[in-house]
């Protein structure tokens, strides 16, 4: 039996529009989730600092492991004219 007699254009053509309507879904919903996310973690998002360093970082930065340090909004990390690490690449 040969597949157009099997599936028959009515057939398959559902089932290749419904998962192709599916996967669009599932691309639109992690697109929006990543909007968001991306969103949230502007100005408000919280950067680490030492007090002597010149960058703010994220936390789990290998370049604060040997300091203590103590976290601050970035919008304050910018007003301080202190620049994103090279090395973790926090938001800028």
């Amino acid at each position: 039996m040969a597949d157009s007699e099997r599936c028959g254009t009515s057939g398959c053509g559902w089932l290749l529009l419904l998962t192709g309507g599916f996967a669009a879904g599932v691309a639109l919903l992690v697109w929006l989730v990543r909007l968001e996310t991306n969103d949230d973690r502007g100005s408000r998002a919280g950067v680490w600092v030492t007090d002597s360093g010149t960058r703010y970082h994220h936390r789990d930065c290998a370049a604060l492991a040997r300091s203590t340090p103590h976290e601050i909004s970035l919008d304050e990390a910018r007003e301080q004219g202190l620049a994103p690490c090279d090395l973790c690449g926090p938001p800028a």
